[in-house]
């Protein structure tokens, strides 16, 4: 769903209640398919209620999100799950708790289940979660790997963007001689 991004929320809870109403019109032909997608669905009710600061009703779908993600073998539902419940968690100053999602997103990321910047973004999260909890010895060598890595994202990233420079000075080089 794109709502998050645009803060559209009215749209968002609106299109969640509508897939809600049509998961429960589906049979239970495939219980795996149906468990899967109330994952997607609950959590998805849980980053809106996130959105909205509604932490009442979102503890309830995070309830619903752990009862539901029992049992599935999906690393990749699990650390959106992880995420959001860990941004609840946060927003809620429950910080014991948020630490040990992100620490359960990072164990399915180790796994090779997402990319390396995934993998440092919840390492930031986990270094700003244990700096919050006035643990800032432990915090410390995660803020400088995240710093290490994204210094390298950094330099990677302008490499390219100096040899397309150069590419295209060549190629207007090029052109200007062959126009005089």
């Amino acid at each position: 769903f794109i709502y998050h991004e645009t803060q559209d929320f009215e749209n968002w809870n609106r299109t969640l209640q509508e897939f809600e109403a049509y998961m429960q019109q589906q049979n239970a032909a495939d219980p795996y398919m149906r468990q899967l997608t109330l994952v997607i669905l609950y959590s998805s009710y849980l980053e809106y209620c996130n959105s909205t600061e509604d932490y009442v009703r979102g503890e309830h779908y995070l309830n619903l999100v752990e009862k539901y993600i029992q049992g599935i073998d999906a690393p990749l539902y699990e650390i959106n799950f992880n995420s959001i419940a860990a941004s609840y968690y946060r927003k809620t100053e429950q910080y014991e708790k948020a630490l040990a999602k992100i620490d359960n997103a990072l164990g399915n990321i180790r796994q090779g289940q997402v990319n390396d910047t995934d993998y440092h973004d919840f390492l930031a999260q986990k270094a700003d979660m244990l700096h919050k909890m006035h643990r800032t010895k432990e915090a410390l060598p995660l803020y400088k790997a995240v710093r290490k890595y994204r210094d390298s994202m950094q330099v990677v990233t302008i490499d390219k963007q100096y040899a397309q420079l150069k590419k295209d000075y060549k190629a207007d080089t090029f052109l200007l001689e062959q126009a005089t």
